[in-house]
């Protein structure tokens, strides 16, 4: 993990690592999970494979995100810790999962927090 957040330039403090998801204009992601600023998201079927599904899924960019979802209409900052990240090697753009991740802050599209965001 440590290795593909380097590699794809994704923020590490400490043991977290800061990714983007895409979700649609009511924060829920293209299969229906809400994703709540502020909150922590998590799923019943994590796998810890190199392979999509069984997880969160996530990028390391917020256009790399938007990419996975044309539906999407807002992207979210999140943290995961990085011994949880699961790189999904071979796609393209780059994602990862993990079995749970905190929603930060609702970011543009070159991941700057939203005005509201910032004050807040």
């Amino acid at each position: 993990p440590a290795t593909w957040a380097e590699h794809h330039g994704a923020a590490v403090e400490g043991e977290t690592v800061t990714v983007y998801k895409a979700v649609r204009g009511d924060h829920r992601s293209q299969r229906g999970l809400l994703y709540e600023v502020g909150s922590e998201v998590s799923c019943d079927d994590w796998r810890d494979t190199d392979a999509c599904g069984g997880g969160l899924h996530f990028s390391p960019s917020p256009v790399q995100a938007k990419s996975y979802d044309p539906q999407a209409t807002r992207v979210l900052e999140c943290a995961v810790r990085l011994s949880e990240l699961r790189p999904i090697t071979g796609s393209v753009p780059a994602k990862a999962k993990a079995p749970r991740a905190t929603v930060t802050r609702e970011v543009d599209i070159a991941g700057r927090p939203l005005a509201s965001e910032a004050s807040a």
